[in-house]
């Protein structure tokens, strides 16, 4: 059997499996409906990795038994959250116990801190996880003029399956949530001012919106000191996880009821560096690209969840970090093509050629132009869901024609109350600077980002002491 046949095997496992975790989730969000994606995707031969989600979907909205799983999920995580305190509570029983129980006689565990279970220096030297037998691709993007060599690596790249990723804990998010909820009741409160509660599902989008921005502010680790930016980003992925897994539709950084959080927070991120170490090294981000997948902030959930992932994606692959440079940006940049490719025959990649006018702010950027004018993302045949090329595409579907030849704009203003049977997801106008910065923001605060950009820095480095 050819490699080609039997890469064919595997890709079709792994797409149907996918699919089947894409329609459990499919149809949470208000505007978008079972209805709404099986009219959204009419053209099924240029969308077949969201088609067959469609097709699925049919059984996920009165799938019994998909809730049935999710809320048992959810209990025992509950469980788990509270059996710390219910320790607590039975140890304090009454002293003249003649028989007391071993298991309320033991010490409740420690309080959960993010920072204190994973140290520095455990981030610093987490290796990263790679395939037996696969060399570690450049995950798509590279340079047409750096020779075969590379294009074979890359090719690799779209057809190695991912790499097993760490997932994020959302009762991290919670804990800390409730111990800051017992800061504020320990302190004076003001008359008229918000009631504070330990469950997170009480409070409308308004209050959470509210609670939120105070709760990045004032958290506190359980040893008094404050948790760094990455980490309270970290921290409120799991709450946003939490709030999904219980049914609600809100998304706390996307959604408009949360702007003031959502500025908030990204403010606090936007002034965070990296800190550097004794020996030189820098301490990744606490945050991961995989959990920004989990937690549906990258995807095709939404008109601004997809916008959100074109630009993690260009920002990644092609180091655009100011609003500026992807302000820049136009659907003229962009070019869909294809190439042989020795183990599946052919690959389609997004072609990205620079704008001669497009702003390089630094001495990276301009060496960077020079050699590397044309990029190239890969598609990703083995997760289609996080595949740059279809996302794009599908994008490029739901902008009104009149745009799509424009020289001037890439991201769009999402239209608002989007009607479950529309063909457009956005209108004419360019996305606001300040909604593009706050997004830029967090993505600029995820580790794989940062590892790839200083990886360019270091090669363009490397490249200028060549010459």
């Amino acid at each position: 059997m050819t490699d080609a046949a039997v890469q064919s095997e595997v890709v079709a496992a792994d797409e149907e499996k996918q699919e089947k975790e894409f329609a459990s989730c499919a149809g949470e969000r208000k505007h978008f409906s079972f209805s709404y994606f099986e009219n959204l995707i009419r053209d099924i031969k240029l969308f077949p990795f969201i088609s067959a989600v469609v097709q699925s979907d049919a059984s996920c909205f009165g799938d019994f038994e998909q809730t049935h799983k999710a809320v048992q999920m959810d209990k025992s995580s509950d469980s788990a959250e509270s059996q710390p305190d219910n320790q607590s509570e039975t140890s304090t029983g009454k002293s003249g116990d003649s028989a007391p129980n071993a298991k309320t006689e033991a010490p409740p565990p420690p309080l959960m801190d993010l920072e204190s279970d994973f140290p520095l220096e455990l981030l610093e030297h987490k290796p990263p996880v790679l395939q037996r037998g696969v060399k570690r691709p450049r995950e798509g993007s590279f340079s047409r003029k750096r020779g075969r060599k590379r294009a074979a690596s890359a090719e690799s790249s779209a057809l190695a399956a991912p790499a097993t990723s760490t997932t994020i804990n959302h009762l991290y998010g919670l804990k800390a949530w409730k111990n800051w909820v017992h800061q504020c009741r320990q302190q004076p409160q003001e008359s008229g001012s918000l009631d504070f509660k330990e469950d997170i599902l009480q409070y409308d989008s308004t209050e959470l919106s509210f609670a939120l921005s105070r709760f990045i502010k004032e958290l506190r680790r359980p040893n008094g000191d404050t948790y760094s930016p990455d980490s309270i980003f970290y921290l409120c992925l799991g709450i946003q996880q939490y709030i999904f897994l219980k049914g609600r539709i809100e998304n706390i950084f996307t959604d408009e009821l949360y702007g003031q959080f959502a500025s908030e927070i990204s403010a606090m991120l936007q002034v965070w560096k990296p800190k550097l170490l004794p020996n030189g090294g820098v301490v990744p981000s606490r945050v991961e690209e995989s959990f920004l997948w989990e937690c549906k902030q990258l995807g095709a959930y939404s008109p601004i969840v997809l916008l959100n992932t074109l630009l993690f994606f260009c920002t990644k692959k092609f180091h655009l970090t100011t609003v500026e440079q992807h302000r820049h940006l136009s659907f003229s940049n962009f070019t869909r093509r294809s190439k042989p490719c020795s183990r599946a025959g052919k690959v389609c990649y997004l072609h990205y050629r620079r704008s001669t006018t497009s702003p390089d702010q630094t001495v990276l950027f301009r060496k960077q132009r020079l050699k590397d004018e044309d990029l190239e993302m890969l598609e990703n045949v083995t997760y289609p869901l996080h595949c740059p090329v279809r996302l794009y595409e599908f994008y490029l579907s739901r902008c009104p024609e009149s745009v799509r030849d424009r020289t001037d704009v890439f991201y769009l203003q999402p239209e608002k109350n989007v009607h479950t049977d529309s063909c457009h997801w956005y209108s004419p106008q360019p996305l606001d600077a300040a909604i593009l910065q706050t997004m830029l923001t967090r993505i600029l605060a995820v580790r794989e980002v940062q590892q790839e950009l200083e990886a360019a820095r270091h090669r363009c480095s490397t490249d200028g002491d060549a010459e």
